[in-house]
């Protein structure tokens, strides 16, 4: 393992730190590069990045289109229900209205 300290001037702690972090991240495979990136790289990952928004957002917009059509489903069965409910109690008055008169 390359010494992290070689290129600029960090306290023993956290060069000791990031050479444990950068052991942890070899251990996964995922080799630490040697030299910074290039703007293409860059801006590739920055697409990539964009494009994985892009669809985190859409996705999220079809879990909100779906909640309010079930809300919308869920209070037209509830006020269905309520006028039901009042056609039912109007009836049951004006039926013991009539049969009181017999």
């Amino acid at each position: 393992m390359t010494n992290i300290n070689h290129h600029s001037q960090v306290p023993p702690e956290m060069a000791l730190r990031l050479e444990q972090i950068a052991r942890q991240a070899g251990d996964y495979g995922t080799p630490l590069p040697t030299t910074p990136p290039t703007i293409m790289d860059l801006l590739i990952e920055l697409k990539t990045e964009v494009e994985s928004m892009r669809q985190e957002l859409n996705t999220n917009s079809q879990v909100t289109d779906a909640v309010g059509q079930a809300v919308g489903q869920i209070y037209a069965m509830l006020a269905m229900r309520e006028q039901q409910e009042a056609n039912t109690t109007i009836e049951q008055e004006s039926t013991d209205y009539y049969s009181d008169d017999f």
